[in-house]
């Protein structure tokens, strides 16, 4: 039986920022999150979307000191290379406005 440790996570872009940028209020727990979900085999996902925010995010002016561009470009690399990359395509479009629809919870758009 699948327990809920055996489903894929799903790593948002706040949650790699947060995990990499050690000045965020959450960076501790982010990164140990990250960690211990890697370290014990979970599946880490993200999306082509999380990387282009996180690409954004992470090369224009901040509160926080920037790393350098090649090292954000670095830490991409990584998360391809470490995680699934979720297919953005109109498939997985049409199948999340079905699912909107087939379930009536949630705010109403």
């Amino acid at each position: 039986m699948a327990t809920m440790d055996d489903s894929p996570l799903f790593v948002d872009t706040n949650v790699l920022i947060y995990a990499n940028v050690i000045e965020t209020p959450f960076h501790d727990q982010a990164l140990a999150a990250i960690k211990a979900a890697y370290q014990t085999g979970r599946t880490l996902r993200i999306s082509h979307q999380v990387i282009r925010e996180y690409l954004v995010t992470m090369t224009r002016p901040q509160t926080f000191e920037n790393l350098p561009r090649a090292s954000v470009l670095e830490q991409v690399d990584q998360f391809i290379e470490q995680c699934q990359v979720a297919d953005d395509t109109a498939a997985v479009t049409r199948q999340l406005v079905k699912l909107l629809g087939d379930f009536k919870k949630g705010h109403p758009l």
